[in-house]
């Protein structure tokens, strides 16, 4: 009994392992199937943490706009367009100005600096005024592109460098919540860290509030509310008070007695 049961066993395994061929309209079936499926690559979590870094907004402009706030000269990045010189001399022949001819009225030059600020969103800052005299000095502006970034965050975003050059553009600050990086969400200095210094960089980056003491590594206790919670640079509220740009804040004004 126990010799045809081994040799029943054998002769299963055998047709199991035997490779079984598609008729042909099988394979018919899955040549329409096949192209139909949506193979999709994932980014690994890893990689997509070194690519973010510690950056709340992802997006690049909005980025260089707030880091640029009291630091840069030009606050928004500016590319000319190649009709920007045959629209500023149609506008100037509108109001009979020529090249070098001096726009003598402020009115003419308040509608002029508009109607070009409005049409590539990019007006002529209030230091650079008393040097637009002539319709050559607008084209001059306008022609000239205008960068936001500093020469390190210019080289650090080049394609072209070498490649034994590795400059990281971002700062890389440990947080909790990073549990897919490399060191696993566990702090080397416990206590210590998450504040983020200026109002500026409090816009950018991320803060926590690091545990002190030993009941705090309970889940339960932690607290999870940011540090910057209702402040003026929280997210939140800075959305929000960015809807206000057509509202004048009145404040106090002390009366005279």
């Amino acid at each position: 009994m126990i010799l045809r049961r081994l040799q029943s066993c054998r002769l299963q395994l055998r047709f199991s392992s035997e490779k079984k061929e598609l008729t042909a309209k099988e394979k018919e079936r899955l040549r329409t199937v096949i192209p139909t499926l949506n193979v999709q690559k994932t980014e690994s979590k890893v990689e997509n943490w070194t690519k973010r870094g510690d950056i709340i907004d992802e997006e690049t402009k909005a980025f260089d706009e707030i880091r640029a706030r009291g630091f840069m000269k030009v606050k928004r990045a500016y590319v000319p367009e190649g009709d920007c010189q045959s629209f500023i001399s149609k506008l100037g022949q509108q109001h009979s100005l020529t090249g070098e001819s001096e726009i003598s009225s402020l009115k003419v030059k308040l509608e002029l600096l508009n109607e070009i600020g409005q049409k590539y969103a990019y007006f002529v800052p209030n230091s650079q005024l008393h040097r637009i005299r002539t319709l050559n000095d607008v084209a001059n502006f306008y022609n000239t592109p205008k960068d936001n970034v500093t020469t390190y965050t210019k080289l650090a975003r080049d394609e072209n460098k070498p490649e034994n050059l590795e400059i990281r553009e971002n700062p890389v600050r440990f947080h909790p919540e990073d549990k897919h990086a490399f060191h696993k969400g566990v702090t080397a200095f416990p206590g210590e860290g998450g504040k983020v210094i200026s109002l500026r960089n409090k816009r950018i980056y991320r803060q926590y509030r690091p545990k002190k003491e030993w009941f705090d590594y309970e889940e339960q206790t932690f607290d999870h509310e940011p540090v910057d919670k209702d402040c003026p640079w929280d997210p939140e509220v800075v959305a929000k008070m960015d809807t206000y740009t057509d509202r004048k804040l009145i404040g106090r004004y002390f009366r005279r007695i």
